[in-house]
């Protein structure tokens, strides 16, 4: 049965038209380069650094990552791309869309805003009520660049319906994770960040699932995996343009705010 949410859940698409700065540039944010490839273990990224894929690890997430960039581990810069950050300048808006769903396991009302973009569907990801710690999938439409917020296309049927996944690991939850943080399609599979909202002592270790088939939310869970810095990193996850996959030491990035309780956990300020 389809339940109608209370809220919408407006969605802004947006091109970017230049690739992201040099780590120069962002010196002093959270976030860092993530390798994970077929030898990675139970760390799968870091804060500050790509993953080391050649220590004896033993939970494998299986994902395919970059090589290694240099004979002597550091990586090389591409001197022909120009550094630089990201404006406003560089986004074209393209329009917007609203969500509004609800199935019994979540909806979209008081969702907490964490959506994967997976391009086999065209579709999103999107993380429901932030109590619910579930996550569905849902086609994109024509957006409309459409000034008045009821004239925007609505979203009402789902791809896949909500499924809980964060008590889904063969391991169970025990470090009592609650709020999805961040999520990203990799060759078919779905990678989930997530953290203890209020973890008092800021001693949690657990950051990372991998939904092995994006197409099945409740088949096949891996984890819990561990970024080294733990909620400072286990958040917003993206790939990195090619041409800094060198200067930065891997393919993709993550990292992290101070956005709930807590605050000595998080980055705040450089760190």
């Amino acid at each position: 049965m389809k339940i109608r949410s209370m809220a919408w859940l407006t969605v802004p698409i947006c091109w970017s038209v230049c690739s992201c700065g040099s780590n120069a540039d962002n010196e002093g944010h959270t976030g860092g380069a993530t390798d994970a490839g077929s030898d990675a273990g139970s760390d799968v990224g870091s804060s500050d650094a790509a993953l080391d894929a050649s220590e004896d690890v033993t939970n494998d997430t299986g994902l395919d990552g970059a090589e290694d960039s240099g004979t002597d581990g550091t990586p090389d810069a591409d001197a022909s791309v120009e550094p630089g950050l990201l404006t406003i300048d560089d986004l074209t808006f393209q329009g917007a869309f609203r969500v509004a769903f609800g199935d019994g396991v979540s909806d979209t009302n008081y969702a907490v805003g964490t959506l994967a973009h997976n391009p086999d569907r065209n579709s999103l990801f999107i993380a429901g009520h932030a109590q619910h710690n579930a996550i569905a999938e849902f086609a994109i439409p024509q957006p409309s660049t459409a000034s008045e917020v009821g004239a925007l296309p609505v979203v009402e049927e789902s791809l896949q319906s909500y499924v809980q996944v964060l008590d889904a690991a063969p391991g169970g939850n025990p470090e009592g994770i609650n709020r999805v943080t961040g999520m990203l399609w990799i060759d078919g599979q779905l990678l989930v960040n997530a953290e203890n909202w209020y973890d008092a002592s800021g001693q949690n270790e657990d950051t990372t699932l991998v939904l092995r088939d994006a197409t099945d939310l409740g088949g096949a869970v891996d984890g819990y995996f561990e970024l080294a810095g733990a909620a400072h990193a286990g958040g917003y996850m993206a790939p990195i343009p090619s041409e800094w996959q060198s200067a930065l030491g891997g393919p993709f990035l993550t990292g992290w705010a101070s956005n709930y309780s807590i605050v000595s956990r998080y980055s705040v300020g450089p760190s």
